[in-house]
């Protein structure tokens, strides 16, 4: 059977769109694919935004992993994010969290939130000029700022003005006293 030649194009791209699916798929299974094309396919779903803007992506999430291992180290999590030159989102609802692993399974180390941020996936880099938040997931550290920029290859966070820090000893484990 061959096809009329009106379907002959669209059936030709059809099929490359669908082999390379498969490969991507395929790659993204195995783990081989750490780079920031991950958040540039997960980001390229279009969902229609509050505003009406089709470019508009909500509950983004970027999940981060060590060198070319499946351990997670960093989740990036966003409400809405929207395309800019370069590669380049705007996301409102920054939240990332910082993971460590233990033998009773991944612990939060820290989260950085933040109400804007511009997210280069391409370098693994967040930045704002505006109000951020740091905490450790215990409650016993927290610094603020205006302006930041929080990189994932080194783990580097630089916060630039107006910066507090809240620091909170743990309250000592009652021993009982000793007897003369």
């Amino acid at each position: 059977m061959t096809l009329p030649r009106a379907l002959k194009l669209p059936a030709l791209a059809l099929g490359v769109l669908l082999a390379i699916g498969a490969v991507v798929w395929l790659v993204a299974r195995r783990g081989i694919w750490q780079t920031g094309a991950q958040v540039a396919a997960v980001l390229q779903t279009t969902l229609p935004g509050t505003s009406g803007d089709p470019a508009t992506t909500r509950n983004i999430r970027f999940p981060l992993y060590e060198g070319n291992s499946r351990v997670l180290t960093t989740l990036m999590l966003g409400q809405t994010a929207e395309p800019l030159e370069g590669g380049r989102y705007m996301i409102s609802g920054l939240r990332i969290e910082n993971y460590s692993q233990t033998p009773g399974g991944p612990t939060t180390n820290y989260v950085i939130e933040a109400p804007k941020c511009l997210l280069d996936p391409s370098r693994k880099v967040a930045s704002s000029d505006g109000r951020m938040f740091i905490r450790s997931t215990d409650g016993n550290f927290m610094t603020t700022g205006i302006g930041f920029e929080w990189r994932h290859l080194d783990s580097h966070l630089t916060i630039s003005n107006e910066v507090l820090t809240h620091v909170t000893r743990p309250e000592p484990t009652s021993s009982p006293k000793a007897k003369p």
